[in-house]
C-alpha cells in the first residue's frame, strides 16, 4: 500500500510487506512447488542402530477422525487424515471449478477433517454419503459443542441434553 501523500506508481513509495503477507506468500509458493512436483516432502529415517533397545523414543501416529462426528451419526468407524498433498490437490480442484464470483461463501468451504472423512467411503467403494444434520459450515464449533454436551437428570427422572 502506498504511503499517504506520495505517488502510487513510485516503487520507493511502497511500504514493505507485513509479516503476515510474507507468510502467506511463502505458503502459496510452497503449495505451488508441491503441486508441480518441484518440492518433495522428505521424512528422514534414523539408522537402526541409533534407536534404543525398546524401540523408538516416541512414535508419530497418524491422526484419526471419528466419522460419527463429521460424516454420519451412525458410522462408528475411524479414518485417517488426508495427506498434505491430497488436501492441496482438493483445494486447488475446488478453486479451478469455481472461478470468480461463482465461488461459494468462505464459511461453506469444507475443512480438512470433512474432506478426509468424505474420502473414506469413496476409497472403500461406497457412495459418498453425508448426514447433513452434522455436515455443514462452522464444523469446528459444532464438533466442540457435541463433545462438550452431556445429559442431566430433569423432572420426572428424564434425561435432558445440556450443551
Amino acid at each position: 500500500m502506498p504511503k499517504a501523500g506520495t505517488n502510487a506508481g513510485d516503487p520507493a513509495a511502497r511500504e514493505p510487506p507485513t509479516l503476515g503477507q510474507l507468510g502467506m506468500a511463502r505458503l502459496v509458493g510452497r503449495c505451488c512447488r508441491l503441486i508441480v512436483g518441484a518440492q518433495v516432502v522428505v521424512v528422514p529415517k534414523a539408522p537402526a542402530n541409533t534407536l534404543p533397545a525398546g524401540g523408538a523414543i516416541f512414535s508419530v501416529a497418524q491422526r484419526k477422525i471419528k466419522l460419527s462426528s463429521i460424516l454420519s451419526q451412525v458410522d462408528e468407524s475411524e479414518s485417517g487424515m488426508m495427506s498434505e498433498q491430497g488436501m492441496v490437490a482438493c483445494y486447488m480442484r475446488c478453486s479451478a471449478l469455481y472461478k470468480g464470483d461463482e465461488s461459494p461463501p468462505k464459511e461453506s468451504e469444507p475443512t480438512v477433517e470433512q474432506l478426509s472423512a468424505l474420502k473414506h467411503p469413496i476409497d472403500s467403494g461406497s457412495p459418498p454419503y453425508c448426514d447433513f444434520s452434522i455436515w455443514g459450515p462452522y464444523v469446528h464449533r459444532l464438533v466442540k459443542k457435541i463433545k462438550l454436551s452431556g445429559y442431566n437428570i430433569g423432572r420426572g427422572g428424564k434425561l435432558q441434553l445440556v450443551m
